[in-house]
């Protein structure tokens, strides 16, 4: 006869941490779970880019923007959900695309292609300078034409009688430099703006 109670109080016992177990439960789902988001920006070639510009980071339930709140590439008690992301840095394109918040730490990696990056207040402009040696003995003037890579920037400038050049107002990327004179090329390169040392070009057939 005693195993009757004693089954009996085994069962309650059981019940009661059903309960408990199924009471905390709902409780953690009643709050909104939070999480930690992590973005990291890549070139084409994978080289990490450093800290992220977020410009845009919307929720598509709420259409609430929470960009202010990354630092440093990273942003805390982010609610769980699906949001429309656009960053970008110096001298690159914008990215911009569909993150998915559904763990409490999510890192989110962006490719971004080298070009003109957009700044508040418009672009940042710089000025390429350089000089051009063993110039032909011809009085044509020589020009120069500054042509983006990855952009449609176009700029042309000309040298002066003894070979030195200065273009300014570039937006930073990557260019290619042609050097003509009476229609005939004479140098060809690419050039990184903003370059770390004037442009140096030592024509052909000079001593």
């Amino acid at each position: 006869m005693r195993s009757v109670p004693m089954t009996l109080k085994s069962a309650v016992s059981s019940a009661q941490l059903v309960f408990v177990f199924l009471l905390l439960l709902s409780l953690v789902q009643g709050q909104p779970q939070k999480a930690t988001v992590h973005i990291r920006i890549v070139d084409s070639s994978g080289q990490d880019l450093g800290e992220p510009k977020v410009a845009l980071f919307r929720s598509e339930s709420n259409q609430q923007d929470f960009a202010s709140r990354f630092r440093q590439g990273a942003a805390t008690g982010l609610p769980f959900g699906v949001y429309k992301a656009r960053v970008y840095t110096q001298g690159f394109w914008s990215s911009e695309r569909e993150v998915r918040v559904f763990q409490s730490d999510t890192w989110v990696v962006l490719s971004l292609e080298l070009g003109m990056g957009e700044l508040e207040g418009g672009l940042l402009k710089f000025s390429l300078s350089g000089s051009i040696r063993n110039l032909p003995p011809i009085k044509e003037p020589v020009w120069l034409r500054l042509s983006g890579v990855y952009s449609a920037v176009v700029i042309d400038g000309k040298a002066s009688a003894t070979g030195d050049f200065s273009m300014s107002g570039i937006p930073q990327g990557l260019y290619v430099l042609i050097v003509t004179q009476d229609r005939k090329v004479l140098d060809v390169r690419t050039v990184q703006v903003p370059a770390a040392a004037p442009v140096d070009i030592k024509l052909a057939g000079g001593e």
